[in-house]
C-alpha cells in the first residue's frame, strides 16, 4: 500500500524540477541595461585595433558585463559632432539615454551650461570616504579647469593628452649639429628648423597645421603660452589683438614666410606622411603618435629604415612603449621648449560624465565606477597603457614622484617613451581657456573659421595682421556668445497654468456675474446711498486685477509683458482708489470735532480717483517708453531649465520702487481712515467691510509680493503666488465689499436714511450729527451729506 504511491511521488518530484526554472525565469529579475555613448566607431574585429579608444571601451564593456549580472551595459557610437545634439534632443524629448558618456574635455563647459551631465560631487564624496582618501586630489593636471564649475565636478578625467616634440636625428645630424639633442628653447628650435630646411630637396624643417582647427590650435597653444599671450583674456572675451599675441603669431607665421614651412595647408595625415618619409625634422604631436607609427607604418620609414629601437615592444595590453636607455635610432621625444614667459604646452584628454537624463543613475555608477578605477580591479589603467595615453589618476601611475630638478621617477612602463616626456610635459600644461577656467567658449576656438584662416592669410601675406587680428577678435567674441547662451530644456508649467486660468476664470466670471447684479440693483438704497459710481470702481479694478493674475500666468511674451506693466498698477489704483476716496469722504464727514460739514460730492472724489490714475498713467507709460519690455529664456531651478521671462531693462526698479511707493503710500492711507471711521454707520460708510477688504489686500500682498522675488528661480512656485495670492486678494475684498450688501438685498431688507438707530456712539461725530444738533453753518449733518452739488445729484457716502 505504501509502495503504491512511489510512483506519484516520482512524477511529483519530476514535474517540480522541470517547472524550477520556469518559476526560478518568472521572478527573476532581469538586469538593468545601461546606455554608454562613445565617439569613436568600434572595428568589427577589435582586437585588430587594440590601441584605438573605441576597441578598449568596447573590451571594458565586454569584461564588465561577464563580471556581474545586475547591470547589462549597451556601448553605442555617437560622432563627436553630434554629442550636444544628441543629449539635447534626448533630453527634451524625455528619453532616459544616455546614462554614462564619454566626453572631451572642451565639451564638458559647455554640456554644464546646458545642464546636460550630473553632478559627480556627492557621488565623489561618497567614494573619497569608502577610500578614506580625497579622489579628486588624485587627478592628475588641472582637471579642475575643465570639469569642476560651480562648486561642482561634472565629469572624471580618464586620459590626459598634451603636445610634444618630435624630431629626427639623422636629420639634425646630417646638418652639421655634433649631437642630436633636442632644443631647450623657442629661438633653438626655429633655428634648427631653418637649418635642416632644403626645399629644393623637399625637406623641411617644420611644419605648423593650417587646416584641421582643433590640430592648428593645440599646437600652437604651447608656443602663445610661452609668448605671454592667449586666446581669451580673464574677461573671457577674444584677447587675440594684445601685444603678446601678435607677437607670437607673427613669429610662429615666419615660419611659412621665411619657407621653413610648405604652404599651409598640410593637414595632420600629411605631416604625419611627411615625417616618416624623412622630409620633415620637426613634427608637434601627441605620445599617440608612436602608436599611430606602429601599426600604420610598421616602425619604419618610407625608405625602410627603422623608426624604433630594438627595445620597442608592447606594454600592457596591446599598449607601446620604448625603454629609455635604448638609443632610438632616427627619431628623438621630448618635452615643448621653453620661451621668455617659460615653458608651457596644451592640455586636453577624455573624460567620463553621468547624463542628467538617465533615470538609472545608481546602476550607471557602478560601471563609472569601474571604468575611472584606477587600481588593477578597474580599467583605467589598462585602457591608458593600450592607447598611449596618460590616466587621469595618479594611482594608475603605481610610484609616482616629482624630483626636485622636475623630472619624474617613476615605474616602467610610465618610465618609457613617449609616456614619461608627456607626464613631464603635463606639468606645464594649461587648457585652451586659460587664464579662464571653466570657459563654455573653448570649443568656440577650435572652430576652422577662426585661427586657421589667420595663420594662411598671415603666412601668405595676403592680409594685414592688425585688420586679421582685429576681424578674428570679433568673430571670437560673436562665437563665444553664441557659445554662451544656454540652451536648457524648458519649464513644463501647461498643466499648471491650465489650471489657474480655471480658477481665475471662474472667479472673474463670479465677479462679473455680481457686477451685473449691481447694475441690476443700483437703486436700492444699500446701493444707492454706497454710491454706485463708485462701486462699479471698484468693479472695474477687481476685474482689471483678474486680467493681470491671467497675464501674469501667460507665458511671457512681449505683449504680455507690457500687460502686466498696464493691467496690474491699474487694477490697484482703480480698485483701491475708490474705495480710498469713499473712506476719506466718511472720515471728513463724520470725524470731524468742529461739527463744520462741507459737501463731498461724487465729482470731488472722482477727482481725486482721476490724480490717482493720471500719475499711475505718466508713471507706466515713462517707464514703457524708457525701459520696453523684451521675452527671453533664462535658466531656473538651479540652472536645471529655462523659462521665457520679462526683461524690463536697467530701469525697472526706479519705476517699481516709485509705482510700489505710491500704492504703499495709499495702502497706508486707506488702513488709517479705515480705522478712523471704524465705527460710523454701515448705511453711510460700510467701515467695517473697507477695513477688512484694505487689510486683505495689504497682508497678501506684504506676504506674497517679497516672496515672488526670492522665489523667482522657481517657476511653479511664483506661479502659484501670484495666481493663488491675486485671485485671494482681489477676491475676498470684493466679498467683504459687496458680500453684506447682497445678504440684505436678497433678504428682502431696505434702509430710510433718517433711520440711524443702532449705529451711534455718544463719542462719535455721527451720534450728535445725526441727532438734530445744529453744525456752525447752520444745517444739519444728515442735510450736510445728502445735499444737492451743482446738478441736483445727491451726494452719497
Amino acid at each position: 500500500m505504501r509502495n503504491s504511491h512511489m510512483p506519484l511521488l516520482a512524477i511529483f518530484a519530476t514535474l517540480l524540477l522541470c517547472l524550477t526554472p520556469l518559476f526560478g525565469g518568472a521572478v527573476a529579475q532581469n538586469p538593468t541595461r545601461i546606455v554608454f555613448w562613445i565617439t569613436d566607431e568600434v572595428a568589427e574585429d577589435p582586437a585588430s585595433q587594440t590601441w584605438s579608444l573605441a576597441s578598449q571601451f568596447f573590451f571594458a564593456v565586454e569584461e564588465f558585463n561577464a563580471a556581474q549580472s545586475e547591470v547589462e551595459v549597451v556601448l553605442e557610437t555617437v560622432g563627436w559632432g553630434d554629442l550636444q545634439r544628441r543629449l539635447t534632443e534626448n533630453r527634451d524629448a524625455g528619453v532616459h539615454e544616455p546614462d554614462v558618456t564619454m566626453v572631451g574635455s572642451s565639451q564638458v563647459a559647455m554640456f554644464e551650461k546646458d545642464g546636460l551631465l550630473a553632478p559627480l560631487t556627492n557621488r565623489f564624496a561618497e567614494w573619497s570616504r569608502d577610500l578614506r582618501q580625497d579622489i579628486t586630489q588624485d587627478f592628475v593636471g588641472r582637471s579642475f579647469y575643465d570639469y569642476f564649475f560651480k562648486n561642482n565636478w561634472y565629469a572624471h578625467p580618464y586620459t590626459l593628452e598634451t603636445r610634444l616634440l618630435f624630431y629626427r636625428r639623422d636629420k639634425l645630424l646630417e646638418a652639421g649639429y655634433a649631437t642630436s639633442d633636442p632644443p631647450a628653447t623657442w629661438d633653438e628650435l626655429f633655428e634648427m628648423a631653418s637649418r635642416t630646411t632644403d626645399p629644393a630637396q623637399y625637406h623641411w624643417g617644420m611644419m605648423p597645421p593650417g587646416v584641421d582647427s582643433s590640430y592648428s590650435l593645440q599646437t600652437f597653444m604651447g608656443f602663445l603660452l610661452a609668448n605671454g599671450g592667449s586666446m581669451l583674456g580673464r574677461d573671457g572675451l577674444a584677447d587675440v589683438q594684445s601685444d603678446e599675441f601678435k607677437t607670437a603669431v607673427t613669429r610662429w607665421t615666419a615660419l611659412f614666410r621665411d619657407r621653413v614651412s610648405p604652404l599651409p595647408d598640410q593637414s595632420y595625415d600629411v605631416i604625419n606622411d611627411m615625417f616618416v618619409a624623412g622630409n620633415l625634422t620637426f613634427m608637434i604631436d601627441g605620445p599617440w603618435l608612436i602608436s599611430t607609427l606602429q601599426w600604420h607604418y610598421g616602425g619604419q620609414d618610407q625608405e625602410g629604415n627603422d623608426l624604433f629601437g630594438p627595445s620597442w615592444g608592447p606594454a600592457g595590453t596591446g599598449g607601446w612603449y620604448m625603454n629609455p636607455d635604448d638609443m632610438i635610432p632616427n627619431m628623438g621625444i621630448a618635452t615643448l621648449p621653453r620661451d621668455s614667459f617659460g615653458r608651457f604646452g596644451f592640455l586636453g584628454g577624455w573624460a567620463l560624465a553621468m547624463a542628467s537624463a538617465s533615470d538609472k543613475q545608481d546602476a550607471a555608477w557602478e560601471f563609472f565606477k569601474f571604468l575611472v578605477d584606477p587600481t588593477d580591479a578597474g580599467y583605467m589603467r589598462r585602457f591608458a597603457l593600450s592607447t598611449s595615453n596618460v590616466p587621469g589618476r595618479r594611482t594608475a601611475l603605481g610610484r609616482w614622484c616629482e624630483c626636485s630638478d622636475g623630472s619624474f621617477d617613476l615605474d616602467l612602463p610610465w618610465s618609457a617613451q613617449p609616456l614619461r616626456q608627456t607626464i613631464e610635459q603635463l606639468v606645464f600644461a594649461y587648457p585652451l581657456q586659460f587664464p579662464n577656467q571653466n570657459s563654455p567658449a573653448t570649443t568656440a576656438l577650435e572652430r576652422g573659421d577662426m585661427l586657421p584662416p589667420l595663420l594662411q592669410c598671415l603666412s601668405l601675406e595676403e592680409c594685414d595682421t592688425d585688420e586679421a587680428l582685429a576681424s578674428l577678435a570679433a568673430r571670437l567674441n560673436v562665437a563665444i556668445a553664441d557659445a554662451q547662451e544656454v540652451n536648457l530644456p524648458e519649464k513644463d508649467l501647461e498643466a499648471l497654468q491650465i489650471t489657474f486660468y480655471v480658477i481665475t476664470g471662474v472667479c472673474a466670471l463670479v465677479a462679473l456675474v455680481f457686477a451685473v447684479l449691481t447694475v441690476v440693483y443700483r437703486t436700492n438704497s444699500i446701493i444707492h446711498y454706497s454710491s454706485f459710481l463708485f462701486l462699479m470702481g471698484i468693479w472695474l479694478g477687481g476685474l482689471l486685477g483678474y486680467a493681470a493674475v491671467f497675464v501674469w500666468i501667460a507665458t511671457a511674451s512681449v505683449p504680455i509683458c507690457v500687460l502686466r506693466m498696464w493691467f496690474t498698477p491699474f487694477a490697484f489704483v482703480f480698485g483701491f482708489g475708490c474705495l480710498l476716496t469713499k473712506t476719506f469722504r466718511v472720515w471728513r464727514l463724520f470725524d470731524n470735532p468742529t461739527l463744520v460739514m462741507k459737501p463731498i460730492t461724487n465729482m470731488d472724489l472722482l477727482k481725486m480717483v482721476g490724480v490717482l490714475v493720471a500719475i499711475t498713467l505718466v508713471l507706466v507709460a515713462v517707464w514703457t517708453g524708457v525701459g520696453f519690455p523684451e521675452a527671453d529664456y533664462e535658466p531656473v531651478s538651479n540652472d536645471s531649465a529655462k523659462i521665457m521671462t520679462c526683461d524690463y531693462g536697467s530701469s525697472v526698479w526706479v519705476f517699481l520702487g516709485l509705482l510700489f511707493g505710491l500704492s504703499g503710500l495709499m495702502a497706508l492711507a486707506a488702513c488709517f481712515l479705515s480705522f478712523k471711521t471704524r465705527k460710523v454707520a454701515l448705511l453711510f460708510n460700510e467701515s467695517v467691510q473697507i477695513a477688512f477688504a484694505v487689510y486683505v489686500v495689504v497682508v497678501i500682498g506684504v506676504i506674497c509680493i517679497p516672496l515672488v522675488f526670492v522665489l523667482e528661480d522657481f517657476p511653479e512656485a511664483t506661479l502659484l503666488l501670484t495666481a493663488v495670492g491675486g485671485c485671494a486678494a482681489i477676491t475676498m475684498a470684493l466679498i467683504c465689499i459687496f458680500g453684506p450688501k447682497f445678504y440684505f438685498i436678497f433678504s428682502g431688507r431696505t434702509y430710510d436714511p433718517s433711520d440711524v438707530t443702532g449705529f451711534r456712539n455718544q463719542n462719535s461725530t455721527i451720534d450728535r450729527g445725526y441727532s438734530g444738533s445744529k453744525t456752525r453753518t447752520g444745517s444739519t449733518a444728515s442735510d450736510s451729506s445728502s445735499r444737492s452739488s451743482g446738478g441736483g445729484t445727491t451726494s452719497h457716502v
